[in-house]
């Protein structure tokens, strides 16, 4: 049996794909018909946020229009926009999943997930060779 990729999370050999998190689970090579990558949803963080910023708006321009003083807004505008905006650009770019999708017994089937771009990627390369592997 050769080993591919051995991390903490997914190992990978010439047989097998073997996911640790968040349950083991152990998929055949053999049996993976096709296998493609899917991104995941931004998360509950990236929307509570999108609507808590359009909130924070949305409250800046009643202070705005009943004290009619700009000073007031710009302030109340900068203590939420600015950390929500952070936020929004913080989720968007690393909380986003990298999902590994296979057709196994004609249903599709989530194998293996991560955030983590580098894990992820080493390990749809090692199942790219042991797929290859078994191929030939």
């Amino acid at each position: 049996m050769t080993r591919f990729r051995q991390g903490p999370e997914v190992v990978v050999t010439d047989e097998a794909l073997h996911v640790r998190t968040p349950l083991r689970r152990t998929f055949p090579v053999a049996e993976l018909e096709d296998t493609y990558v899917r991104r995941g949803s931004l998360g509950e963080e990236f929307e509570r946020t999108l609507h808590t910023t359009v909130s924070a708006i949305a409250l800046a321009g009643s202070i705005w229009s009943v004290t009619q003083s700009n000073a007031v807004t710009v302030v109340c505008l900068a203590a939420v926009v600015i950390p929500s905006t952070i936020t929004l650009i913080r989720s968007y770019r690393y909380g986003r999943r990298y999902e590994l999708w296979a057709i196994i017994r004609d249903e599709d089937v989530l194998l293996y997930c991560s955030t983590d771009r580098r894990a992820f990627h080493q390990a749809l390369h090692a199942l790219g060779k042991a797929r290859s592997r078994g191929a030939s």
